[in-house]
């Protein structure tokens, strides 16, 4: 909810509170709607690192995630810098196993993830 707060926005999805995950009818009427939440967000958090729903964002430590994503999309169309290999990180992590997790990163316009001890910024083009 800090990283909802530092970006001035005022609506956090969480599709772990916002699905009810014990309502079997529930689940089945809001998953094929996904597409669209995920399409139509302004930034999707993905939390990689977190073994479960209440553990945190690896990576963020408090920083300012304002000041982190401002200096990135200043930045314009070349962003030059030395990142950890976070192909190779995510290849390793449990969420590229999961269709929920591959959906949300193919329908999301605009990725903040965090994996392990750092935060990157992910933004799809239209085409």
């Amino acid at each position: 909810m800090k990283v909802t707060e530092q970006l001035g926005l005022r609506f956090l999805w969480a599709d772990a509170l916002c699905i009810v995950q014990d309502d079997q009818p529930m689940k089945e009427f809001m998953i094929p709607l996904m597409g669209g939440i995920y399409g139509k967000a302004v930034l999707t958090i993905v939390a990689v690192s977190g073994g479960h729903a209440n553990a945190g964002l690896s990576g963020w430590g408090g920083k300012d995630i304002l000041k982190w994503i401002e200096n990135v999309v200043r930045a314009g169309a070349m962003t030059l810098g030395v990142l950890p290999d976070v192909e190779e990180d995510l290849k390793r992590s449990p969420y590229v196993k999961r269709a929920w997790t591959y959906q949300e990163g193919c329908l999301s316009a605009r990725c903040v993830i965090f994996l392990n001890s750092y935060a990157y910024f992910h933004y799809h083009e239209s085409l």
